[in-house]
């Protein structure tokens, strides 16, 4: 299992594939295991490399960090493994952290890719979308308000019905789904 370290930190990651280089940032209270899926379809496009952020999944708990550590630990990693540029995708929490590498380190960043993500604000996304949904989500468990939040999210729902429904798409509480390349142009 690789490891290392910054700044006194210990960090997880896991780094298998070949091909160019794509960095996996997950979200907020998840880990690198919330890309399973994409690890097993894209590694015989790339490089996959998922890191577990402080505080997440394998790495050191830590009683305190900030999104500035997180940066700082993916800019360690690409300097961990020699790497001068790559493609960064960051999923919620870790869309915050590849747009601060990408601000910090703007030449190692070939492809910069986000989702559920904003550029601004000190409040999550889903958070924002809780506190401007209030009023319809207002007495629902996090369960419920979460099984809703699609229908808020995605401007077509059908299609992500359809995506879901689809055999080789297992049903899992985390992670996306494999249906979210769709359309994305892999290299030759």
């Amino acid at each position: 299992m690789p490891f290392f370290e910054n700044d006194g930190t210990r960090l997880f990651y896991e780094d298998t594939g070949t091909g160019e280089p794509l960095v996996l940032l997950h979200g907020l209270t998840s880990n690198h295991q919330m890309f399973y899926r994409e690890i097993g379809y894209l590694k015989d496009k790339f490089r996959i490399i998922a890191l577990d952020s402080r505080g997440h999944g394998e790495s050191d708990r830590l009683s305190e960090f900030t999104l500035e550590d997180h940066v700082a630990d993916t800019i360690a990693l690409l300097d961990h493994l020699n790497l001068d540029s790559v493609y960064l995708l960051g999923i919620s929490m870790g869309s915050y952290i590849a747009q601060g590498v990408a601000i910090k380190q703007p030449a190692r960043v070939e492809k910069l890719i986000l989702a559920a993500t904003k550029s601004y604000g000190e409040q999550s996304s889903m958070a924002e979308m809780f506190d401007r949904y209030k009023d319809q989500l207002e007495g629902m468990s996090i369960a419920e308000k979460l099984a809703i939040s699609s229908q808020l999210i995605f401007h077509d729902q059908e299609a992500v019905n359809a995506c879901q429904e689809q055999p080789h798409v297992e049903r899992r509480r985390t992670g996306s789904r494999i249906c979210s390349f769709k359309g994305f142009r892999f290299p030759e």
